[in-house]
């Protein structure tokens, strides 16, 4: 499975049981208000770029792979889960 390179894409966040599942679209896990798509998508753009994401910086509680470093990521590819530090090792641009 090709996925675009972005650790939160195509994934919804359960924040209470500190799990993303994967929900085989383009879903931004990052937008929690019902089913949100990625912003480059709702953009109109092609290319997802997490390098550019206007979620991927660091503020004054660090960066946000930080922050949810304890959420554990289940992808289609990885279905026994996965620490979201090294999915996005992984999976980001």
């Amino acid at each position: 499975m090709s996925r675009p390179r972005c650790p939160f894409y195509g994934f919804s966040l359960m924040t209470p049981l500190k799990i993303m599942l994967d929900s085989r679209g383009n879903r931004c896990a990052l937008i929690t208000d019902a089913h949100s798509p990625c912003l480059y998508h709702a953009a109109g753009e092609r290319a997802v770029q997490w390098s550019k994401c206007v979620y991927n910086a660091v503020g004054p509680a660090g960066s946000l792979l930080i922050q949810l470093a304890d959420i554990t990521v289940y992808p289609a590819e990885r279905p026994d889960g996965v620490s979201l530090v090294e999915w996005a090792r992984e999976s980001a641009d």
